[in-house]
This record gives structure tokens, sequence and C-alpha cells, in this order.
């Protein structure tokens, strides 16, 4: 299929201190190689936990909503609140609507789902999986562009009377108790004609891991295909350190070779719902972490490899789109919430950003896979890409500009491309120079890009922003001949085309209200048509000028006159608008 297309490039931009660098050749070609590609994303495992959205916390919208609005991943995963309380329901409802906007695709993974004997209280079943179908068809009805497939269990695992733990239902070999769930949970959406499972929606298997369990969706394909949406699994890099040059390639073949086997024995697509670097628990070590019973979290976080994690997880991006997967999830968003100095049974610690007690900075690596996931999100494809160095990883996707490919009499139209994107990692030891060749199909689409670059030294140097405000873009533009060249250092760079150079306007109806121990302030929500992310908010002190103390995508905050950070500042406020396109206006 020939194609106009959108590339993302992760490139890192570097000085010539090497004496002569090496040239590199990326090329794009016109192939596509996966026509349905969803985006790139995160595991949004609070988004049922209801501190996320707590009346009177500013948390949703000074951190956790804000950084959606922002990072706009185009994949996310999400724990459904079924059988939970009503305001882990009202949480995520407010996620699946903030989704809506951004254009998400969702998916949801029950991760712990009741024990029920299938053969002994088949009511049972079909009264849990009647309230997993209206969940779901409410969930829809919230947000009918972003909710698109459902597992009923997280990794095969069941609190069996017998066997309570991770992976139950493969160890044991229960594929009748797993395959009983299935049916049950589409027989419910289908009895209540539920619009859950048409329109390119419905179930997803098998949510195996790791790549040893992927078998699993063999298993599906012969048994549960006529009922399965997607297929989809995870996978954690255990056996390879950050740094390590070998993981790339052999992620790419594991990858294209179940999403070949997926495609050609039933026609459907493959995901990776849940992946992230090398696992480390208390458990497997014998140490304690954070107050916690059971650690789960990423090896490399507070080590020195830490700087290399980014570069591990692009390139789990990279593989994906490059061996024809769909879609992939970072595991997390967001840490589990820790309160300092309280005891907990399990913490679950992946977060590009943080949540222990009032700290929420992000992680070294949340600027490079932010980048990457705001410029990867779909509706696209994805393109072949070649590299004359192993060492330079890449690939590139075309934004679509419709969620389908239309057909006219049974024959699929070419599709209508308006954007492109591209990532590049570079693994050497050195920078090199990269000349990225495009073909005039992309040419045409326009010459000017924007360029988003990560070293890795500048990962271990340059503290993230304390707010998670993501950096802005170089602005660049194709060579006549349609060529992007750039010396890349080791680490990553985005190319994009998905971009306006609209700027918001000015914030109006400013206001400010004070007394001994609290001031506000408020000001007018802009116009719609200027597609606001979020508000960055300033006071003056004498120190250093205007100094910024808030991102927000309210239109109102409060401090405390006792905040040490304002102790020595005046009550002079500015407030500016920042654009999904990271253009701001009018700031300090």
């Amino acid at each position: 299929m020939m194609w106009r297309i959108l590339v993302v490039v992760a490139v890192i931009s570097g000085e010539n201190v090497f004496g002569q660098l090496k040239d590199v050749s990326v090329t794009v070609s016109s192939t596509i190689i996966e026509r349905d590609f969803m985006g790139i994303g995160f595991n949004l495992i609070l988004a049922h936990d209801p501190n996320v959205t707590n009346p009177g916390s500013t948390f949703y919208d000074e951190v956790y909503g804000k950084r959606l609005r922002e990072v706009r991943p185009g994949f996310v995963r999400m724990n459904p609140a079924i059988n939970y309380r009503t305001q882990a329901n009202r949480t995520v409802l407010k996620v699946l609507r903030e989704l809506e906007q951004i254009g998400t695709s969702v998916y949801f993974t029950s991760f712990s789902p009741p024990y029920i004997n299938i053969t002994n209280n088949p009511q049972g079943l079909q009264s849990w999986a009647a309230d997993v179908a209206h969940t779901l068809t409410a969930y829809l009805m919230a947000a009918p562009n972003a909710v698109k497939f459902y597992c009923w269990t997280n990794e095969f695992s069941l609190c069996l009377p017998w066997d309570c733990n991770w992976g139950s239902l493969i160890r044991e070999k229960r594929f009748d108790i797993w395959g009983a769930y299935y049916r049950a949970v589409h027989t419910a959406l289908d009895s209540i004609e539920s619009t859950f499972l048409s329109g390119g929606r419905g179930l997803l298997a098998t949510d195996a891991s790791p790549i040893n369990y992927w078998w699993t969706m063999d298993w599906a394909l012969g048994n549960v295909d006529n009922i399965t949406a997607i297929y989809g699994a995870h996978h954690y890099p255990n056996n390879f350190t950050a740094e390590d040059r070998s993981f790339y390639p052999w992620w790419l073949s594991e990858v294209r070779k179940r999403a070949n086997k997926t495609k050609r024995v039933s026609g459907k697509r493959f995901v990776v719902g849940e992946t992230a670097g090398p696992q480390y628990t208390n458990t497997h070590k014998n140490v304690s972490k954070n107050n916690c019973a059971k650690y789960d979290g990423c090896a490399w976080f507070d080590s020195p490899d830490e700087q290399f994690g980014a570069l591990q997880l692009i390139e789990q991006a990279i593989g994906v789109m490059n061996g024809g997967g769909a879609a992939l999830a970072w595991w997390t968003f967001f840490s589990e919430h820790f309160i300092p100095g309280t005891d907990y049974k399990s913490c679950n610690d992946w977060g590009a950003s943080k949540w222990n007690g009032t700290d929420t900075r992000p992680r070294m690596h949340y600027e490079a896979v932010s980048q990457v996931s705001r410029a990867f999100s779909g509706p696209a494809s994805s393109l072949e890409v070649t590299s004359s160095d192993p060492s330079i990883r890449a690939s590139c996707v075309a934004k679509r500009s419709s969620k389908t490919i239309q057909s006219s009499n049974g024959v699929e139209q070419a599709p209508n491309f308006r954007a492109w994107s591209c990532v590049l990692v570079n693994r050497n030891d050195e920078p090199v120079n990269v000349s990225l060749a495009l073909p005039v199909q992309l040419t045409s689409l326009g010459s000017s890009v924007r360029m988003f670059a990560t070293s890795t030294a500048r990962i271990s140097q340059v503290a993230p922003n304390v707010f998670g405000d993501l950096e802005p873009p170089k602005s660049i533009r194709l060579s006549a001949s349609g060529l992007l060249t750039t010396t890349v250092s080791p680490g990553s760079i985005v190319y994009t085309t998905d971009f306006s150079t609209a700027l918001p306007s000015t914030v109006m109806g400013l206001s400010k209200t004070n007394n001994s121990e609290w001031f506000n302030v408020t000001w007018q929500a802009n116009p719609v048509a200027d597609k606001i992310a979020y508000y960055r908010v300033y006071v003056r002190c004498p120190s250093d000028g205007f100094r910024q103390i808030r991102s927000t995508i309210n239109t109102v905050v409060a401090f405390q006159r006792s905040d040490a950070n304002l102790a020595l500042c005046n009550i002079d406020v500015a407030v500016c608008a920042v654009n999904i396109w990271g253009n701001v206006a009018d700031c300090p």
C-alpha cells in the first residue's frame, strides 16, 4: 500500500567532540506495517482510586489530570471499578471523559475478579458477568470513542481456593475457568445488545505475561477467536539491564512473530498492554523498601541505570511499531500513593511520576517517554523503516484524519494521512550524523518539523520539571531534497509535523483575594478554540523575579502564606496558558 505518512523520530543532538562522526542513513518506506495503529501510552492503575479526585484535593487539577492533558497518550490500560465503591466509579468516569477529549483508546482489565465455582454456581457467574456488562456499557456511554476492549483478568490470575497467587490459572492449567468467565462476559454483553461488541470494540485475549506464556494466545486463537476482538499480552525484560543493546533485536523478533501469527490466523491485531523495565521485588531479594511488606517496582529506579531507562522503554515502543503491533502501554503513569511513615502490605512503584506523600515529581525518564507518547497517538499507520546502523533504532507512523479506513465495494481505499512523526534511539557510545530520508508523499505534508531531543547525559544531569511541564520543542525544516540531518548523541529524539503554531490567547479576568493565612487567584477560562492543555501560575519574588509555583487545568489556585517557597514573595501574580501543542503566550 502506498502512503502519505506521519513519522516520529527520537534523536539526541550532540556536539562534535569525537572528531569525525559516523554517518547513518535512516530511510522511511512506503510499506505500511500496521494500518490501524492506536498509539503509545501508559497503564493508569490509579484511575479507580478515589484519592485521585477527592473533593477539595488539588491532585487531579494540578498533577494527574494536568499531566494527562499535556502528555495526551494515544493508548491506555485501566482497571474498571466493577463492584467497587461508588466514588471509585466516579473517578473512572472522570478519567474516561478526560481521555475521550484527548482522543485516547482505552482497554480495561479486571485485577481482582471474584472466584466463582463455574460448575456449582453458574448463576453467580452470570450475575458477575452482568455487572461487568452493565459497567462497560456505562463507560462506553460516557466515552464512546475512547472505550475499546476488556479482558476479564490480569495475567491469568484468579484467587482459587487452592491457589490464590499470581498466574494461578496457567499454573493450574484451568483454561476451562478462564474460558467460562470470558464467554460469560461476552454472553452478558450480547444479551443486553451492548454496542461494546460493535464498532471495532470487544474482548481481549489473553493478557498473559511473560513471553513464555504468550502461547496462551494460541489457545485463544483455537478456542475463543470467534468472540475475540483483539489479542494482547505483557512482558518485563528481567534478563536485560537498561544498557543492554541486545534487548531491542530480541524484543522486535518476539513482537513480530506474535503480531504476524494473530494476523495470519485470525486477521486481528496484537497489542502490548503492559511493559516497563526489569522487575525488582523485596520478595526476590529479601529487602525492605518504602515500608512495604511486598515491594514491586522497576529495578533501575534510583540507580545509575535510570539514565538509560528511557532508551529501553522507547526501544519497546519502536519494537512494537516495527514488529506490527497495534499499541503499547507502559506500566505505569503514576506510582501508587505512598504516605511516608505508613506501613503497607504491598506497594506498586513503577510510575513515570512519583506519588510519595506530597512528592509527585516526574522520574528521569518522564520527559523522553512522554514526548514519544504524545507524538505517536492514533489513528495512524506504522511504516517500514530501515537504518544503515543497527545501533540506531527508528520507527515512524503516518497519522490519519479519521479513525477508520474507508472501503468502497469491498476494496480498501488509501488512508488520508495528515501528518508524520518518527522516533529514533542512538545506542552508540558516541554521537552520529543521522540523515532521515523522507519520500515526496511525506514532504508534501509540509516542511516545518518540531524536534524533541533527550540525551542520556542530560537525563542524568537535569532534573525533570517539578510540575511535569514538558520542555518546548525546537523548530527545524526539511531540506529541499526532503532530508532531515541531525547530529544525534546517545539518547533519543522525536520529530513530528503533528502540531500547530497557533498561540493561546492572553489569560483574562485575573483576580486576587487574600487574608492573613491564604491568598486565592482566579481567572477566566480561555476560549475552547485555544485548545488549552493547562495554565502556569507565577508569583513575583524579590530574589528572582517571577517564579512558577503551579501548573493546573483549573482556573483557581489557593496558596498558604506560610508556604516557605512564598515567604519572600509578593502577591503579584501572572497566569499564562499552554495549548496542546506546547505553545505558550505572555508567560513571564
